[in-house]
Order: structure tokens, then sequence, then C-alpha cells
């Protein structure tokens, strides 16, 4: 049986820079220390939530239509930026793209036809050395068959 979640990934690794703009550092897993982005987003990692999982996903045997099975996965994402400067973009503007970048095709152009993919947003609100952080903990959540 194939597994769907890698490339899902890596589609949200390819597509996602384009959907959120210039201004959000987007970094395919965890944040290489060193690095301080005003605005990042992480792909298969939450770095404001200390667990590891980069995500997952279950197959359930359903031989229909000549697929051998049925996979529903996750992968986590994070979305972050400093709040108060001009220069740096909205958190919420950016999660709004991705939003959109979703529900315009929810096959997200890897996935089976009839596949199915959400979008959740968890709201964390921070404050550290540069100030106030908004961070978006997003859930992508995809149905298809393979």
């Amino acid at each position: 049986m194939a597994v769907a979640w890698p490339t899902v990934k890596a589609r949200l690794a390819a597509a996602l820079p384009a959907v959120v703009g210039s201004t959000v550092t987007v970094i395919d897993g965890p944040v290489i220390s060193g690095d301080n982005p005003a605005a990042y987003l992480t792909i298969g990692h939450q770095p404001s939530v200390e667990d590891e999982t980069a995500g997952s996903y279950e197959q359930t045997r359903t031989p229909v239509g000549g697929f051998v099975a049925e996979e529903t996965g996750v992968v986590l994402m994070e979305l972050a930026a400093l709040t108060g400067n001009p220069d740096v973009p909205d958190s919420f503007t950016a999660a709004d793209a991705v939003h959109a970048w979703v529900q315009a095709d929810q096959t997200l152009g890897v996935l089976t036809p009839g596949s199915t993919s959400t979008l959740s947003v968890e709201v964390l609100e921070a404050q550290n050395r540069a100030g106030a952080v908004q961070r978006l903990l997003l859930t992508l959540t995809y149905t298809t068959r393979v």
C-alpha cells in the first residue's frame, strides 16, 4: 500500500512559500537553532508545542474502485509573527491565504480526485524578548484513497 502523508507534506513545503509570500520564512521541519525570522511557517513541526510530532496518518482497508485503502492524515504546522511591526505580515492574513489555497483544490494537487482537505487553527498569543507574538497552530487534515 502506498502512503500519501510524505507526498502531502512535500506538496505543502513546495507550494506554501508562494501562498504566504516572501515576508514569511517557510521551514520544512524544525526551526534551525540560531534562526530567528520575524515571521515563519514551519511544516511538519510546531515549535510552541513540546512534542516532536510532525503529524500522523491512518489507513483503513476499503477495496473500492480499484483502491486498496482510505487514508486519513494530519500534517502539523505553525505560523508565527511578531506583532506591531508594519514590515511583518499578520499571522491571520497568512493563515487566510493558506485556508483559501486548501479550499481552492482539496486534492492539494497531489491527492486522488474526490479527496478532501481541511485546515484548523489553534490560536496562541505570547510575549518574548522581541515583543508580542501571534502563533497559530495549523492542522491540515486530509482524506484520500490509496
